[in-house]
């Protein structure tokens, strides 16, 4: 799953840079507030939780969405970010890619425990940790900004998952790991 999600981010991130490359400043950045506007008024899930309460309400109503759905908006999301992001708007892709992870977490974790099972938490924690460092390449601070979003009892689970996704990322035999860092 980390190595799909991360190959997603990745092709996205580059399809997305090289079309934005292809028009002027202002015509990408309408682009990307069309796409973002009629996303949010058909996928209101996807938009930014500004609130802690909006984190709440999500983390209690999760089991009102399929498994694949959540697994299928977090997908949308890595692309609506990359798109963004790729296009001129501001923002930054860590808290995106956070929800990201918590839906696919969610996604993974009803899929294989069940909708009501007491591990479900804990699958989204690892889920997002292992996507997280993969991106981040830093496990301690994506341990750090996790304690945000999950309990701190699961610390050491999230420190482990997000040094193995770090890890598990620059394995992939045709991605050279100096090439990551050049990149940003």
């Amino acid at each position: 799953a980390v190595l799909s999600w991360h190959t997603f981010y990745q092709a996205t991130h580059k399809l997305t840079g090289n079309i934005s490359n292809r028009f002027p400043a202002v015509v990408r950045e309408i682009f990307a507030g069309l796409c973002l506007g009629i996303t949010g008024s058909f996928l209101p899930v996807l938009m930014f939780f500004r609130r802690r309460a909006d984190w709440e309400h999500f983390m209690k109503t999760y089991t009102s969405y399929l498994p694949l759905a959540l697994i299928a908006i977090a997908f949308f999301k890595l692309l609506l970010t990359n798109l963004c992001i790729q296009f001129g708007l501001k923002g930054g892709h860590f808290f995106p890619v956070i929800f990201a992870g918590v839906c696919m977490g969610y996604g993974m974790a009803m899929l294989t425990c069940g909708p009501d099972g007491g591990h479900v938490v804990f699958g989204a924690a690892i889920v997002t940790a292992s996507l997280l460092g993969g991106i981040m390449k830093k496990p301690l601070a994506v341990t750090m900004l996790l304690f945000l979003c999950f309990p701190v009892k699961m610390f050491i689970w999230i420190f482990i998952a997000a040094a193995v996704g770090s890890k598990l990322i620059t394995l992939k035999p045709e991605q050279e790991p100096s090439a990551n860092y050049s990149k940003q």
